[in-house]
């Protein structure tokens, strides 16, 4: 496993996918964090945190729609592409250590991005308050949601040695995900929208955006 992690982290940054990844995510969040916190420090030049943060990571969740296909696409579509898979499933090392070796890859990437996405919260105390443990529900929330998404994206990587098909798929799939949450928040039907919104991702990273943490929550990403 050890060998696979090292290979795929070794990819992501000897290729321009890692950092285009990267400068792609923290220019989308930091427009979207000068865009939800400007009025604060132009009108009054104290910004009480916590309810802009709230905003600001209701809107960032929108960038795992492409963020997720992009650090996924790769893993084992292109694996079956150049023909090295059959190496890999052929060698001694358990099909289980193959597969969690890449996902725990792309979890370091997507770690990366949100350990920088927190200059944001520190930016901001020097201007005002901050209420901390908020802030850490809700980096917590946005790692669980981005690391559930990432095993979707790695599943789908494995259907079909084109890159581009699997980026699209697990966009897909991704978007409809978001769209459960949009689709219970507008339509009562009972107890069908409760379902729906018991599998939904995204309506699940809610309870980190109130402040609190819920168990189950926790334990249905993982």
């Amino acid at each position: 496993m050890k060998a696979i992690y090292k290979r795929e982290m070794f990819s992501y940054f000897t290729s321009p996918t890692g950092y285009l990844v990267l400068a792609f995510s923290l220019f989308v969040s930091g427009f979207l964090f000068v865009k939800t916190n400007m009025n604060n420090i132009t009108d009054a030049g104290i910004a009480v945190f916590t309810s802009n943060l709230v905003q600001f990571f209701s809107l960032v969740t929108y960038v795992l729609l492409l963020l997720v296909p992009l650090i996924t696409m790769h893993l084992w579509s292109e694996e079956k592409k150049n023909k090295t898979d059959q190496l890999l499933l052929t060698s001694s090392l358990p099909v289980s250590s193959i597969i969690l070796g890449k996902y725990l890859a792309c979890l370091s990437l997507f770690a990366i991005n949100v350990v920088i996405m927190l200059i944001y919260p520190f930016t901001m105390s020097f201007y005002g308050t901050v209420v901390w443990t908020n802030v850490f529900m809700l980096y917590l929330g946005y790692f669980l949601l981005g690391s559930a998404l990432l095993s979707v994206g790695l599943f789908v990587s494995t259907l079909t040695e084109s890159q581009f098909v699997s980026a699209i798929i697990t966009f897909v799939l991704v978007l409809t995900m978001f769209l459960f949450k949009v689709f219970t928040s507008t339509v009562n039907i009972g107890f069908i929208a409760d379902i729906i919104e018991w599998f939904s991702l995204f309506s699940r990273f809610d309870a980190f955006v109130y402040g609190f943490i819920d168990i189950s929550t926790i334990v249905y990403y993982l």
